[in-house]
């Protein structure tokens, strides 16, 4: 299971405009000094969490409700062999087909739960099975009117040859 905190710090560097926005009444009635180490702060933290996505070993997707990538770390890209400065605003059916983005993203379906983790096969770059965790994210995350899911992706290819390969061996045994 992906940490809480790699999620925690995907939606901290999403909601990083709306936070802007919502302090701006607060930074003025500050001096132009305060304002500006106010300022750098968020841009560090800004770039350390942005770093710390990128170091994350499951690929991480943030997609809105109509199916368009809108984010993607390095792992997520290495996984789907695909660029996000060539995939952004595209729809995700181009490198992940059969996502019923609408249905993930609607955080109000009881069902959603059931549907969070999927595992499917992927031929492309090369052979792996992953395992998908969706989870639909808060209306107004990427803007006031936008909702959207975060997919995780985790590498669990290794796990299902060794389970195959046990199972195998206790046939060939009885």
């Amino acid at each position: 299971q992906p940490c809480c905190g790699s999620l925690a710090c995907l939606r901290f560097q999403m909601n990083y405009n709306s936070l802007v926005n919502n302090i701006s009444a607060q930074l003025n009635t500050l001096d132009p000094a305060s304002v500006k180490n106010v300022l750098r702060s968020l841009a560090r933290q800004r770039e350390m969490l942005g770093k710390i996505i990128q170091c994350i070993q499951e690929g991480i997707i943030a997609v809105s409700s109509d199916g368009k990538i809108l984010f993607a770390n390095n792992t997520a890209e290495e996984m789907l062999d695909f660029e996000l400065s060539r995939f952004k605003n595209h729809n995700i059916e181009l490198i992940l087909p059969g996502i019923d983005c609408a249905d993930i993203a609607r955080n109000d379906n009881p069902s959603w739960e059931k549907k969070s983790t999927a595992e499917i096969e992927i031929f492309r770059p090369k052979h792996r099975i992953l395992q998908i965790s969706a989870f639909p994210l808060e209306k107004g995350t990427f803007d006031d009117s936008m909702d959207g899911f975060v997919a995780i992706l985790r590498d669990v290819t290794r796990e299902k040859v060794d389970e195959e390969e046990y199972v195998n061996s206790e046939h060939m045994q009885r």
